[in-house]
């Protein structure tokens, strides 16, 4: 298989299939004579050519499958017929094949294809055909529409579309349409089309594209646009009469990708559409020889293959519809993630850096107990329990509270920022946000189902007179030493590996949260992805405190009433319940880069601004060096105000002041404004510059807090 003509310069790919014809075959191999013009393009290396001629040994083809060895190459700068000999053997069968590839002038434009930017990086593609998907939307779609439509002649196509497009228009705006300039001409209203099938109106783009095939009928784009709308108003049967019509015409000028390539794969879907994957293949395979880099094309074949359904041959064209990228992905590998989210629009290098990671702390209840000890640290009525499991899973959910409280109020100024932000821009942050609060790892979730088979039993056990057989069996069973020592005993070996898979799970999960974190330059989101991270984590230390002192408080209610053999026991514990992030993530705005801002002398006032926060300043003079300011400094994340009210002193055009002023600092908690301190300072503030200026030294100041120094005497009022 080869494209029947190609532009000077151009790749594209022979390519040459072995197969039994549905029979098995045990040998076989290949004998190629390459072109005597042009070069071979590596990759792929199914070929290695000396002095134009390779024998490639194909070996043995399961019933029904088919290999394709490939050979690309690069058209010469001239005008030429390029020929390729192939010969197959296949069990001893010899049969000969010649490919002729007509090479024409590049009609100008420019093509790119395995560097969109569109295309995502990822290290989580399948390697094995087991991890192919099923069939997907394309084969759903085609098996609704059956195979009953037939394709009809171009111009009963042009026709009925032209009918479809009269029927749609609105009246009212129909001289509106024609009136617009790109409806008279040609090379505009390819634009026009564009701008419609991205506003989702295929009706309108059709109609677009129709007018183009009236005013440029020669011009192959217009046809294969009136396709691409026509499969969208599911009318397939349409589309794939246009691109025939349209492959007999000249080639017209690459823009963006190549246009034949362009055009058999508009077809091939088509035909998909329709349910006939046997000329789908074909033309998709046609389209993959003209631009065998497109990953988009490759996609399409690998959606196709897979209605088939063929797993193995859908996989390689997969695999090359991302950019793969097939190193170790650490959130895949460590925590066993989805695959879907080592994929990204970053590149893989910004993606997985997670040298922004810092350390964290975390402990949780050890479960080095007896059962009297554990029994002891509940709050069971009669158990005379201290309560130390039930106050340490109180705090653990009022924490997780105030946690969700608080995301839930960086999400707000998150979405308040981001609509200023461009689409790509909010999808590569959202790409960190999920991952950063996934939280799938599949250790702990066997652990944690292992756990959960003794819980529920040791709760059936003890709470609802249940019918296990640590409970013996009975029906209304008195809870004996025995059968309470045989639950705990199968219970606490499943906890204590449980916490320390969730000890291991929170190290690797913030290593990798506080890394992505660490990689977002908006602070809004830098400040939502750290509450994120804080929200998973305490999710998980929250359920495991759940169970230990669910189980403690029904071990401890329920008693043999006339031989309790559970002592009451409760030792001081020296664990404790603590997640704490060490240091933090660092922030975007770092020391240095807040002694940097921005200053505009607006006469009545002064702005400035800086990473950290911006400011407005008031100032009347007094005496000569000396004025009244009044200043208001509010933080981006606009959850904090100070102001001030005092006076300065300094010499004109010099970097330095004298700053004496009284301050209010406020925060906004819960929709309503708290005052945190007040008080006064006085000191050296160093700055220099006119518009940009720069803070060279730390101020010199000192802050009396009344707030601080009569903090009892306010609490009294």
């Amino acid at each position: 298989m080869a494209p029947t003509r190609v532009r000077t310069g151009q790749v594209f790919e022979f390519a040459v299939r072995i197969d039994g014809g549905g029979a098995a075959v045990s040998t076989s191999s290949l004998e190629l004579t390459a072109p005597t013009e042009g070069e071979q393009v590596s990759p792929p290396s199914d070929v290695t050519l000396a002095d134009g001629r390779a024998t490639v040994a194909t070996g043995a083809v399961a019933a029904g499958d088919e290999t394709w060895v490939r050979l690309r190459w690069r058209a010469p700068a001239g005008i030429t017929v390029l020929r390729l000999d192939a010969t197959r053997t296949v069990d001893g069968r010899r049969d000969s094949a010649v490919a002729e590839v007509r090479v024409v002038a590049d009609p100008g434009g420019t093509t790119f294809a395995d560097n969109l930017a569109t295309v995502r990086t990822t290290r989580a593609a399948t390697t094995s055909p087991a991890g192919v998907a099923g069939r997907g939307l394309l084969c759903w779609t085609a098996i609704g529409h059956g195979t009953a439509r037939t394709v009809p002649e171009f111009a009963t196509a042009r026709a009925q579309a032209q009918d479809l497009v009269a029927a749609q228009m609105v009246e009212a705006h129909a001289d509106e349409w024609r009136s617009l300039p790109a409806m008279g001409d040609a090379d505009l209203i390819d634009d026009l089309v564009l701008m419609a099938l991205v506003d989702q109106r295929p009706a309108a783009a059709l109609a677009a594209a129709l007018r183009g095939m009236e005013l440029a009928p020669d011009d192959a784009v217009h046809l294969t646009n009136a396709a691409v709308a026509a499969i969208q108003l599911d009318h397939s049967e349409w589309a794939v009469a246009f691109t025939e019509r349209a492959g007999g015409l000249p080639l017209p000028p690459a823009v963006g990708a190549d246009p034949e390539g362009l055009r058999l794969a508009t077809m091939g879907h088509a035909w998909g559409m329709m349910g006939d994957y046997g000329r789908a293949e074909a033309s998709i395979r046609r389209a993959l020889a003209h631009d065998p880099t497109n990953p988009l094309i490759h996609q399409q074949l690998g959606e196709l293959l897979r209605c088939q359904p063929d797993k193995a041959g859908a996989l390689p064209h997969l695999r090359r519809s991302v950019r793969v990228d097939d190193g170790a992905d650490p959130v895949v590998s460590e925590i066993a993630g989805s695959p879907e989210l080592g994929r990204s629009y970053r590149p893989a290098t910004e993606v997985y850096d997670l040298s922004g990671a810092t350390d964290l702390t975390a402990t949780v209840p050890a479960l080095n107990v007896t059962l009297d000890q554990f029994v002891g640290l509940s709050d069971a009525t009669g158990a005379d329990g201290n309560g130390y499991y039930q106050a340490a899973y109180d705090a653990v959910r009022a924490e997780h509270s105030a946690v969700r409280s608080r995301r839930s109020e960086r999400q707000a100024d998150y979405f308040a920022v981001r609509a200023g932000f461009q689409p790509v821009q909010v999808q590569d942050i959202q790409n960190v946000l999920t991952r950063t609060e996934y939280q799938f790892d599949q250790p702990l979730l066997d652990a944690s189902e292992a756990l959960w088979q003794a819980q529920s039993a040791l709760l059936d056990c003890t709470a609802w007179a249940g019918r296990t057989y640590l409970c013996g069996g009975q029906e209304s069973p008195t809870v004996s030493c025995a059968n309470a020592r045989m639950v705990f005993a199968d219970w606490l070996p499943r906890a204590q590996v449980y916490r320390e898979r969730l000890l291991t799970w929170l190290d690797l999960y913030w290593k990798h949260a506080s890394g992505l974190r660490a990689t977002l330059a908006t602070p809004e989101a830098h400040e939502l992805a750290g509450e994120v991270a804080q929200d998973t984590m305490l999710g998980r230390v929250e359920t495991f405190l759940w169970y230990v002192e669910s189980a403690s408080s029904a071990l401890g209610r329920h008693r043999d009433e006339t031989d309790s053999c559970f002592g009451s026991e409760a030792p001081t514990p020296e664990q404790q319940v603590d997640v704490e992030v060490v240091g933090g993530a660092p922030s975007v705005c770092t020391d240095d880069a807040k002694r940097i801002g921005g200053q505009i002398d607006l006469k009545v006032v002064t702005f400035k601004v800086t990473c950290e926060k911006w400011s407005l300043e008031a100032a009347a003079p007094l005496v000569p060096a000396l004025a009244a300011f009044a200043k208001v400094e509010v933080t981006w994340a606009g959850n904090g105000a100070t102001y001030y009210v005092g006076v300065k002193s300094s010499l004109p055009d010099a970097p330095v002041a004298w700053e004496q002023a009284l301050y209010l600092e406020t925060k906004v908690r819960n929709g309503a404004v708290e005052v945190t301190d007040f008080g006064g300072e006085a000191g050296l503030a160093y700055e220099a510059g006119v518009g940009i200026v720069v803070q060279y030294a730390d101020d010199d100041k000192v802050r009396f807090s009344a707030m601080a120094a009569y903090a009892d005497e306010l609490k009294g009022q």
